[in-house]
């Protein structure tokens, strides 16, 4: 019996309610609401759900969690609990924490490597203290991302916390050191059906601090590599010296033999023959950002219908030439890169956009005049009547079909006012952040199980419990527009 035919069941039974009754004041057929309770049959929507709730004077907590069932049951529990940490790791990825982190710049190491180590001739000399371990690992990235052409080459998984947690604070202050990294994608765990989304979110730090780091990635079983029977599965490589671990840190091996080290390079770029690259990151200015990202001449790639998710809704779409003629400041944009924009939106309003937005970025927009999207040093905030003209033209969009809004409700999911979220097709997916000092860091997602289950979450998210229903979206919309038009 499914989760949710256990928690109809016991809901009815609850209530004293005959199924006869049930299906009566519900609406919902017999038939329908016996197969429900006995596990044969699963509501084709969720309004049949609400339906029964509502007859069954579930409250608002014991109604979440009918339907959290309802959806376990509909989609399987592997892929709802994906839904969920994409929806977890959405709201921790802006957190200011991520790229705000607290550190000091390293300096040039005064500890001799041998320091760390025992006083012991013998190479390669063998390591069985954590502590030690931490020690080496941090003094040989410090020594090696101060050089100009640092290059540390890493076999390792996420899940070693202090050395990722290094990587994203040391990087921070060498932005020209290179840093590749290997790392095994779980082919198939009934156990953790989260564990590749999970590498992606401990990345995110060193991904934002670090433009020169790739992560790249190779399919297996990842309990069977890296477990206690693994000897030293793990690799660091820097200039002149390797490093080999185990998964947990605990033991390892030290060499500072340059054919050890010419040997062991030659293994990581045979390895690297066989991966993939996870993702592509881009930290910079925002003109930089137009050119290479909105101005790249990949719009014709987009799918018949995209999916965005952001605090306020795309406005640029619905704004004309005549605003933006009064209201950019002409001096950052050239008539080649403004000709190239208009391409762009003229591309995208071939596509239908379903778009998740919350009404708090919307009224910030009527009530001040910005844009969120775009940075405040390159446009004046619109004026009064530019405003209403968008929000006209936003609405015409919606009676044509072009946009398919959906508002977000805050209460359940408080998305970050510096994350936009791109779905342009199920193989072409982008998270946008928005930095200080006129900074956009922007992540495009390659590697297929991570495409499917954000793709899959934008598509969840428009019919989900965190945003308002089509009809309760356009009444808002009708609402502000009676008071701003």
């Amino acid at each position: 019996m499914s989760s949710f035919a256990q928690k109809l069941k016991y809901y009815v039974e609850k209530s004293g309610q005959t199924i006869y009754s049930v299906a009566v004041t519900s609406g919902v057929e017999r038939t329908m609401v016996h197969k429900m309770i006995k596990g044969d049959r699963i509501p084709s929507n969720k309004d049949i759900v609400l339906a029964i709730a509502r007859t069954l004077l579930l409250s608002p907590s014991d109604t979440d969690e009918l339907i959290t069932a309802y959806e376990i049951s509909l989609r399987g529990e592997s892929a709802y609990h994906q839904l969920q940490y994409v929806q977890k790791l959405l709201l921790n990825c802006a957190k200011p924490s991520l790229f705000k982190i607290d550190s000091t710049p390293p300096k040039i190491s005064s500890k001799n490597i041998q320091s760390i180590l025992s006083q012991q001739e013998l190479i390669p000399q063998i390591i069985t203290e954590r502590p030690q371990i931490n020690q080496l690992v941090r003094t040989l990235l410090e020594m090696e991302l101060q050089k100009p052409n640092g290059h540390v080459y890493l076999i390792a998984q996420p899940d070693y916390q202090y050395l990722y947690e290094l990587l994203a604070s040391l990087t921070c202050f060498a932005p020209g050191a290179k840093v590749d990294n290997i790392i095994c994608f779980d082919q198939a765990n009934d156990d953790d059906d989260c564990y590749n989304l999970r590498c992606l979110e401990k990345l995110m730090p060193t991904l934002l601090s670090c433009p020169a780091f790739e992560a790249h990635c190779y399919y297996d079983h990842v309990d069977s590599l890296f477990n206690e029977w693994s000897l030293l599965p793990c690799m660091l490589l820097t200039s002149e010296y390797s490093l080999c671990f185990s998964a947990d840190a605990g033991q390892a091996l030290f060499f500072d033999s340059p054919e050890i080290n010419k040997f062991m390079k030659q293994f990581f770029h045979k390895k690297m023959i066989c991966t993939s690259p996870i993702c592509h990151s881009l930290t910079t200015s925002f003109s930089n950002y137009l050119e290479k990202v909105i101005m790249s001449g990949k719009a014709a790639d987009l799918a018949p219908q995209i999916y965005t998710i952001l605090y306020q809704p795309c406005l640029t779409p619905f704004i004309d030439e005549d605003i933006i003629g009064r209201h950019l400041k002409m001096e950052y944009f050239s008539e080649d890169m403004l000709r190239r924009i208009a391409t762009h939106f003229a591309v995208v309003k071939r596509t239908i956009i379903n778009s998740c937005f919350t009404q708090e970025g919307l009224e910030l927009f009527l009530n001040t005049g910005r844009i969120t999207e775009i940075p405040d040093m390159f446009y004046k905030p619109l004026d009064v009547e530019s405003r209403r003209r968008v929000l006209k033209n936003m609405l015409r969009a919606v009676d044509t079909g072009f946009l398919v809004p959906r508002i977000i409700n805050t209460a359940k999911l408080n998305l970050p006012v510096a994350l936009n979220v791109e779905a342009l097709s199920p193989t072409r997916i982008i998270l946008y952040l928005r930095l200080e000092n006129d900074t956009t860091f922007s992540l495009t997602l390659k590697e297929p199980s991570l495409l499917h289950a954000f793709y899959g979450f934008m598509e969840y998210i428009q019919s989900s419990r965190l945003v308002y229903s089509q009809t309760e979206t356009l009444n808002i919309l009708h609402d502000l527009e009676k008071t701003y038009l």
